[in-house]
């Protein structure tokens, strides 16, 4: 199969997160259904004291089990990793990590020498035996090459 109409990433679980010093300094939020009337709770992570409001209209339903439920965590990239990036439902052109810029977050240089910054979930990992470039610049498939020529993009 090829890279390009390959699966697309799974999406990864939930991070636990580190306890604030002061009071609502972090929140946490979720909206829910109960009679059928629509609510919002805040809760406070230092605390963990909620406070609820009654919504007029809910855009959103589901609790983080269910989100979870078919998560798989991704790996971290790595400066100068290879990657296929996820445009239009197919894993497109070929680029290689400049920076992660926050958790999940990468910015990538393309073989065009376009910088995109795209979440994980949007990167797959490209084994360097798998892939090579062309004098076209175009990527072929290659179980010779170690590694994909891309020397002259900046990073």
């Amino acid at each position: 199969m090829c890279q390009r109409h390959r699966y697309q990433q799974p999406k990864e679980p939930l991070r636990p997160h580190d306890k604030p010093q002061e009071p609502w300094r972090k929140v946490g939020m979720d909206l829910f259904q109960l009679k059928g009337k629509d609510y919002q709770m805040v809760m406070d992570y230092h605390s963990n004291y909620p406070e609820f409001a009654m919504l007029s209209d809910n855009s959103r339903t589901g609790r983080d089990e269910s989100y979870n439920r078919t998560a798989k965590p991704l790996g971290p990239l790595a400066h100068k990793d290879m990657v296929r990036v996820r445009c239009d439902g197919q894993w497109g052109p070929l680029a290689k990590v400049i920076k992660e810029t926050t958790p999940r977050s990468y910015e990538v240089i393309t073989e065009h020498c376009n910088t995109l910054r795209r979440n994980t979930r949007h990167l797959l990992k490209v084994p360097y035996k798998d892939i090579t470039m062309d004098t076209n610049n175009e990527v072929t498939s290659s179980q010779q090459s170690e590694q994909p020529d891309m020397s002259n993009l900046p990073v």
